[in-house]
């Protein structure tokens, strides 16, 4: 995940990014371990498995 967002940063100039993915719900727990916040309270099943949207803005330095 570090790298992905590393590569999002360098791939936009000037601006924070904001970094938005789809996580099973069993995956919560690490995403927000890395800094990642729930963005909706709505769930979907995607190929029969919850997931929820989340969401982390990376600041530039």
């Amino acid at each position: 995940m570090s790298a992905l967002e590393q590569r999002a940063v360098a791939d936009t100039p000037d601006c924070d990014v904001t970094v938005e993915l789809s996580a099973q719900e069993q995956a919560l727990p690490f995403y927000e371990r890395i800094g990642y916040s729930i963005a909706s309270e709505a769930r979907y099943l995607d190929a029969g498995i919850w997931h929820r949207d989340m969401v982390k803005v990376i600041a530039r330095a």
